[in-house]
């Protein structure tokens, strides 16, 4: 059936369908605060959707693939990726911002903890203190610079001294 297709066509044509499936609720959900696991898997389907219907009506699959006469494709472009990855942006946007579930609530309510999780650990010691790592250490506050981090998490503000070695070389 696709024996008379370009095989890097085909495979952009597979990266535009993979790039709208995925790329908006990845993006969306490390970015975005109120992303929620619904609005990311609708978001994902209808990029997914709307990637492979696009494709499937464009010149090079309507026409030259399935035989359709030259300009009756329904979609006059190449590839859907711009088309379709805005449609997953879109619906990724819109069921997360529609979603009033319970579920919603608990994800919206944890993101805090999970943006603490997912910063490396010397991220903590900088902004939250070293007591940071500890379960049961309460939240800190978030500082506004540097000093100021350096302040709430008992660090000194300036540089401490350097010592030199405890043995001095006797002159001789």
């Amino acid at each position: 059936m696709f024996e008379k297709q370009n095989i890097a066509f085909m495979v952009s044509l597979a990266f535009a369908v993979a790039a709208s499936a995925n790329f908006p609720p990845l993006l969306l959900s490390v970015l975005w605060k109120d992303c929620t696991t619904k609005g990311a898997v609708i978001g994902g389907f209808l990029g997914l959707i709307s990637s492979v219907g696009l494709t499937v009506v464009s010149p090079p699959v309507w026409e030259a693939t399935l035989g359709h006469p030259k300009g009756s494709a329904w979609f006059p472009y190449t590839s859907p990726a711009l088309f379709s990855m805005a449609i997953g942006f879109a619906g990724v946007w819109l069921f997360s911002v529609l979603d009033r579930s319970g579920q919603a609530a608990k994800e919206r309510e944890a993101l805090p903890a999970q943006q603490v999780r997912s910063e490396p650990a010397w991220v903590h010691r900088a902004h939250r203190g070293t007591d940071a790592l500890r379960s049961d250490a309460a939240p800190a506050r978030i500082a506004q610079s540097p000093n100021q981090t350096m302040r709430l998490s008992g660090m000194r503000t300036t540089p401490p001294h350097r010592h030199t070695s405890t043995h001095h070389r006797r002159r001789g």
